[in-house]
């Protein structure tokens, strides 16, 4: 609604039609929720979110523009783009590295489980070069179905409860997984976690 239609410290439930604080609904499910004020504070915010939104874990952001704000015409000074910069390998990530290695090759089934985190990380020539180095054979989650071609002679299927059986069966068979971008839900551990045995 307008920002003169909103209700403010007025002890009512709304004034503007249809008036809602979804900034307060939402920032318990979002990374951060904005209600913008003024028209020349919308660049900043977005650029803020933006940043907020794709760092770290991606996540939604929510911003609340006001209707008046958002027929306010405004001067924007032409965006800069930069390039980010490229993160230094820290020291216990090489080590974690050649446990990993030295895991994988100890192993006499090992198998890499790719989740969609793979493709959000815009990282799948990294895990098609990763594949080829290690012969892994891969199994997918739903939503990464598409991180490895379909006739790719690693691929042994997607897993969890509306997964190929023999790609489940393969899961269950192994004696290392290697996950990757996956969050491991519900859907592909089962419930009854304390029933599955580790090994």
């Amino acid at each position: 609604v307008n920002r003169h239609e909103q209700k403010g410290d007025r002890n009512i439930r709304q004034l503007g039609f249809q008036e809602t604080d979804i900034v307060s609904m939402a920032q318990h499910i979002t990374k951060k929720s904005y209600l913008v004020q003024q028209p020349e504070d919308i660049p900043a915010i977005l650029k803020e979110a933006f940043e907020i939104a794709v760092e770290g874990r991606p996540g939604p952001v929510l911003i609340d523009i006001p209707m008046d704000v958002q027929r306010a015409d405004i001067d924007v000074a032409e965006p800069e783009y930069t390039s980010p910069a490229t993160p230094a390998v820290p020291p216990a990530l090489a080590a974690s590295v050649q446990q990993l290695s030295a895991a994988i090759k100890g192993a006499k089934k090992p198998l890499l489980l790719v989740g969609r985190g793979v493709r959000a990380a815009f990282a799948i020539p990294q895990l098609n070069e990763f594949i080829e180095k290690t012969g892994l054979p891969v199994v997918t989650s739903l939503l990464a179905v598409d991180a490895i071609p379909f006739a790719h002679p690693q691929r042994v299927g997607f897993i969890g409860a509306y997964g190929n059986r023999w790609a489940n069966m393969t899961l269950g068979d192994c004696d290392l997984l290697v996950v990757v971008g996956s969050r491991l839900d519900i859907r592909q551990t089962a419930d009854e976690i304390s029933k599955v045995s580790s090994r």
